[in-house]
């Protein structure tokens, strides 16, 4: 009775071992990013779209044109991105913000990030966005990167998205 005891908690230990190696996949978690990120975006959550953002992206860097050290002043560019958002959600209130996305590609990277090749289409009811992609992102490469001990990955980087106005 003991032996089977045993077996039954090791078979059990490889069971969790494995959902958790299979949780922690970045085929699993960055499709999971992209839903929380379109999720944040349908419910006109600003703090949920700056939440998917990684500690270490570059805010000046992937968008020079709206982050001018003139534009920002004393504020850090993740805060203005934030408030930025939140302006931009709460001028389509009535005419909310939708993303749909596809995953094409997930590439684990040498340095424990993911390199993902996505489609990115943001659009709204009538059409007519006040600020946002020239068009959809289409197979768009995007950097994703776990920030700290959780799963989760957090948008990192990307290739240039031009923007109209």
């Amino acid at each position: 009775m003991n032996r089977i005891r045993w077996i039954a908690l090791a078979v059990a230990a490889v069971v969790v071992l494995g959902w958790w190696l299979w949780w922690r996949s970045p085929s699993v978690q960055a499709p999971r990013t992209f839903a929380a990120l379109a999720r944040a975006m349908a419910d006109g959550d600003a703090g949920g779209v700056v939440g998917r953002v990684h500690g270490g992206y570059d805010y000046r860097a992937q968008w020079p044109d709206l982050f001018s050290a003139d534009e920002i002043g004393r504020l850090e560019p993740r805060q203005l991105a934030f408030l930025g958002l939140r302006q931009l959600f709460e001028h389509h209130r009535d005419d909310p913000i939708r993303c749909a996305y596809e995953v094409h590609e997930v590439t684990p990277q040498d340095d424990g990030s993911v390199a993902v090749v996505a489609t990115l289409r943001l659009s709204t009811a009538s059409g007519a966005m006040m600020i946002g992609p020239a068009g959809p992102l289409e197979r768009h490469r995007f950097i994703l990167a776990r920030d700290g001990w959780s799963a989760a990955l957090f948008f990192r980087g990307h290739d240039p998205i031009a923007l109209k106005r």
